[in-house]
């Protein structure tokens, strides 16, 4: 089971109804079988359009 908290974000650049945010976030990972968790953190940028009013996710970049 793994389970994601963003912790922080930060708007990149804002143009219009366009965005792109850094997500920082806090990973845990559970094994069903063993109980055993690990933890980890992330950083990911996400690309934003604006429709209506709401944002709407358009690109995830996990930079592998």
């Amino acid at each position: 089971i793994l389970n994601m908290t963003v912790v922080s974000t930060g708007v990149r650049v804002i143009e219009g109804d366009r965005a792109h945010v850094l997500v920082f976030a806090n990973q845990t990972d559970t094994k069903v079988a063993t109980k055993q968790t690990d933890s980890a953190g992330a950083m990911f940028a996400v690309d934003l359009l604006r429709q209506g009013d709401q944002w709407k996710i358009t690109n995830i970049d996990t930079f592998n």
